[in-house]
């Protein structure tokens, strides 16, 4: 008997508070667990896996503490594992809409819809996709939606000027407009790792004294698709 097709699930998530908005239509595989749909969302979005999170779905909430087993889910009603609830046994249907919270600190809130059950990839053989999107991802510890806003009238007025400090951790966001769905569709589909050495090795600078060579796109791609090397981790920005 031949294997029973998963369908796919595709959805909609929107970064809450920010105009213009920032948002991703994105699908992935129906049985997989939360903890693999929060790594899918950080590759969608653009962060990097780098702080606390939690979904809160028809009003229970499962999050990550960061503490312990790292894949413990803990919520009033719950004692499961984030490793082994399913996105197909959460009862959700067309149109069910719940809340994503990555970063206690910042507390970025994400509004994600489900908008098809059944949804039917254009590229076969892809098992996760994004297909449309807008806006480039805030920087990692900016100061949630009120330090993006500082950040960005920054940015629009060179004159003004920012402290070193500030410099250190957003230096490599230049450009709020930027959507990469080439980058983000490969950072979906790569072989696991930590999401913030996957996206600095494809789009940070290279470190001094770490990463050898000066290729394009295509070779940092490569570099982050492929196993650690030695001297891959010196010189990786101080918020890691």
């Amino acid at each position: 008997m031949a294997p029973r097709k998963v369908p796919f699930y595709s959805f909609r998530i929107e970064l809450r508070g920010i105009r213009p908005k920032i948002w991703r239509y994105f699908y992935v595989p129906s049985n997989i667990t939360l903890a693999r749909f929060h790594r899918a969302i950080q590759d969608v979005m653009g962060w990097m896996d780098c702080h606390l999170y939690s979904f809160t779905i028809y009003g229970e909430e499962y999050y990550f503490s960061g503490d312990g087993d790292p894949n413990m889910l803990l919520g009033e009603n719950s004692n499961e594992e984030l490793a082994k609830i399913k996105l197909n046994r959460l009862g959700l249907s067309k149109g069910s809409q719940f809340l994503y919270l990555y970063d206690m600190g910042d507390s970025w809130e994400h509004v994600i819809k489900l908008l098809d059950t059944d949804y039917v990839p254009k590229s076969p053989g892809q098992m996760y996709g994004c297909f449309k999107g807008a806006r480039a991802c805030p920087p990692e510890d900016c100061g949630g939606v009120w330090g993006y806003r500082e950040l960005l009238e920054n940015l629009a007025d060179p004159d003004r000027g920012e402290d070193e400090e500030t410099m250190e951790w957003t230096g490599y966001f230049d450009d709020p407009e930027d959507f990469d769905i080439e980058l983000i569709n490969r950072m979906l589909n790569r072989p696991w790792r930590a999401p913030w050495l996957s996206r600095w090795l494809a789009t940070g600078p290279l470190p001094e004294g770490g990463l050898t060579g000066s290729g394009g796109r295509s070779d940092r791609f490569r570099r982050a698709e492929a196993p650690v090397r030695e001297g891959e981790l010196d010189g990786l920005p101080s918020f890691i």
